[in-house]
């Protein structure tokens, strides 16, 4: 047995649907309008917070004076003949002028030495050298290829 279940249906005139359908148009884009003044406005009101805050960190009404440097002279080396790694540090200051060396091995073989020199008016100063001759070996195949 079939039933029919009657369904509600709104009457609306053709001209009344035309009407609001013409005035929804004109609503939806005076609407986006003011949506859109709203925004900006919101992002005016934020810019103007922003620039007029105070800044987070005040410059300091301290001075701080330059404290000289420490003297100071140090030295290590090492020499691991396990491994073969040798390398070494010294350096001498006198409280203006730093001066030094230090040694690595490379891994191709050479010892590379800088010696270094550093004060206020000329900055770190580097000479580099190396010791010895680069030595390439060709890797060994491996039988995971």
């Amino acid at each position: 047995m079939y039933v029919k279940i009657p369904t509600l249906r709104p009457h609306y005139s053709t001209g009344i649907l035309c009407l609001s359908t013409l005035l929804a148009k004109k609503l939806c884009g005076r609407i986006q309008t003011v949506i859109m003044l709203w925004k900006v406005l919101v992002v005016a009101i934020f810019m103007a917070f922003v620039y007029s805050a105070p800044l987070p960190f005040p410059e300091s009404p301290r001075s701080y004076s330059k404290e000289p440097g420490m003297p100071f002279d140090f030295a290590y080396s090492v020499k691991d003949d396990y491994t073969g790694n040798v390398f070494g540090h010294a350096a001498h200051s006198d409280g203006i002028v730093t001066s030094g060396s230090y040694r690595v091995l490379l891994p191709d073989g050479r010892t590379q030495v800088v010696t270094f020199s550093a004060d206020p008016h000329n900055g770190y100063q580097a000479e580099v050298t190396y010791e010895g001759e680069a030595i390439y070996s060709v890797p060994k195949l491996s039988i995971y290829l």
